[in-house]
């Protein structure tokens, strides 16, 4: 039985939260394709049921520094404590996973919907209501860089994908795909 994590424990509102909500339907209706797969949910959201096919596991970083432990170790040690060798990490926050050991060649596919990195605009880091604007602008792209040797990366839209390529030259571009959300309805 193959092993698929989802790592989206930072999706816990808004269009991560949608994307990801998509995604578990998707996995619900079409279990005839999941047949031969285990996944395994990494949220922060009370409202998904686990399934045959889908074990929940609730992880809340609610804050940065949460959710960087866990993207650098947190993990990787839970593959460690639970035996689990994942064939594929599919990650809903916009960045890799740091994996060592026998899990250091997983593969990992992330969903990037952060446009603050890709867009040139100024932010002013002294003023309060553009603050957390400025980090998301200047610093959350060390993060999409780290880790990521294994990765191929999702987007929304072509325009997305050539200025995702531009800002990470160090990703090719056939490793970024553009794959538009199915989205039922929106509430």
């Amino acid at each position: 039985m193959k092993k698929v994590l989802i790592n989206a424990t930072a999706a816990k509102s808004s269009g991560a939260l949608s994307i990801l909500t998509d995604f578990i339907h998707f996995l619900e209706i079409n279990k005839n394709l999941t047949t031969d797969i285990d996944f395994y949910l990494f949220t922060s959201v009370e409202n998904f049921n686990e399934s045959k096919k889908i074990e929940i596991i609730k992880q809340s970083n609610d804050n940065w520094l949460k959710r960087i432990i866990w993207d650098y170790s947190g993990l990787n040690n839970w593959c460690k404590i639970n035996k689990i060798v994942p064939d594929l990490l599919i990650s809903f926050q916009n960045t890799c996973t740091r994996f060592t050991g026998i899990y250091k060649n997983t593969p990992q596919l992330v969903y990037y919907h952060q446009p603050l990195p890709l867009v040139k605009y100024k932010w002013n880091c002294f003023d309060k209501d553009e603050f957390k604007l400025y980090l998301y602008a200047k610093f959350y792209g060390l993060f999409v860089n780290k880790y990521n040797s294994n990765a191929a990366y999702v987007v929304q839209l072509p325009y997305i994908k050539s200025l995702f390529i531009k800002k990470f030259p160090n990703v090719s571009t056939e490793k970024v795909h553009v794959i538009r959300p199915n989205i039922q309805k929106i509430n």
